[in-house]
């Protein structure tokens, strides 16, 4: 739908009658059709408060919403960082829907002003793979979170990392720095090395008296819905979790 409809606004417009009685049309679309339309809306609804309320109805009555789309065409639209509702609506959207729609990227480079956002990006920086890019881009002179981004421009060799999660998995008990490094296999980077790590933690795991919290087993159900051709590793090393729980019937 985008590649048909953007030629049109970028080729013709509203000079052509014939177009822009299409655009006309389009913008009676009911919020499915309009989905994949959310990041060039603006060149739609050219008036700024019916282009933001629809933006915000598409957030929040779409059944499969696109927030990624919706996040740019906010921005796109001229909203910044001081709209507490466009802010709360994106912020509120995060991990709600499959990763490739999240508005994650668009808070961080359109937002990053915002208190709010800014707490969310220091967050990022503790969950697998954060948006490094984006991340430095929007807070180049932000010292707290530079100091974290260029952290992770200088890791440890593999092998190194390989020999610490193997001493962790024996000694997680005593030490809680350990078990941290066990609890946080899943922001490793190398496919092999995220797998084996992922099976010592959920070894360790079976061992606590409580065994796997209904957090851990939806994280791992999670990870194993994960969407795109480079995250199989991810995919192994939840599956290697369930099956070392033995919650494997519950897939």
């Amino acid at each position: 739908m985008y590649w048909a409809v953007q030629p049109l606004l970028g080729g013709w417009g509203r000079s052509d009658p014939v177009v822009a009685s299409f655009i006309d049309e389009i913008a009676s679309w009911d919020n499915e059709k309009l989905n994949n339309l959310a990041a060039i809306l603006p060149q739609i609804l050219t008036d700024f408060d019916a282009c933001r309320t629809r933006l915000l109805s598409l957030a929040r009555g779409s059944e499969r919403p696109r927030f990624d789309l919706i996040a740019r065409g906010l921005a796109t639209l001229g909203c910044t960082a001081g709209d507490a509702e466009v802010v709360d609506t994106l912020l509120a959207a995060v991990g709600e829907g499959p990763s490739l729609f999240d508005p994650s990227l668009g808070l961080i480079t359109h937002f990053s002003t915002n208190p709010r956002v800014r707490q969310y990006a220091l967050q990022t920086l503790n969950v697998r793979a954060p948006p490094l890019r984006a991340l430095a881009r929007a807070y180049e002179n932000d010292a707290e979170i530079r100091k974290q981004v260029l952290a992770y421009a200088n890791p440890l060799p593999v092998t190194l990392r390989g020999d610490i999660v193997e001493v962790a998995s024996s000694e997680a008990n005593s030490r809680v720095a350990f078990h941290r490094v066990l609890e946080c296999y899943d922001t490793e980077v190398e496919g092999e090395l995220k797998i084996a790590s992922s099976i010592y933690y959920h070894r360790y795991v079976v061992r606590t008296p409580n065994g796997p919290t209904t957090d851990q087993l939806k994280q791992l159900a999670g990870a194993l819905h994960a969407v795109g051709p480079d995250l199989h590793e991810r995919r192994a090393a939840a599956f290697a979790g369930m099956l070392l729980l033995g919650r494997v019937h519950d897939l």
